[in-house]
């Protein structure tokens, strides 16, 4: 933009300079939960399908079904879908 184009430049100027104290602002704000995600802890999901459960408790499918098939782990159904959340797979480890 050539000062010959703007009937303004002062405000030219003015916008210009607040273009550009947003847009840091902006950066800023973007980098800081960019790198407050990388410091966070990976948590699974808080419903596991039961081969992900199995893994989460390392121990295999077939015995997480026998969890499931003496009542000692409640799963939740949706539809064909099993499912168990991730609570219940903490608090059957503070059992164990």
């Amino acid at each position: 933009m050539t000062a010959a184009a703007v009937p303004n430049p002062e405000a030219a100027r003015a916008l210009t300079a607040l273009i550009d104290a947003v847009a840091d602002a902006v950066a800023d704000r973007v980098t800081a939960t960019v790198l407050a995600h990388m410091d966070a802890p990976r948590l699974p999901p808080a419903t596991l399908r039961l081969e992900d459960a199995a893994d989460y408790l390392q121990m295999s499918v077939s015995t997480l079904r026998r969890l499931i098939d003496d009542g000692k782990l409640e799963p939740v159904r949706i539809g064909r879908v099993v499912t168990i959340p991730r609570e219940r797979l903490d608090a059957l480890l503070r059992v164990a």
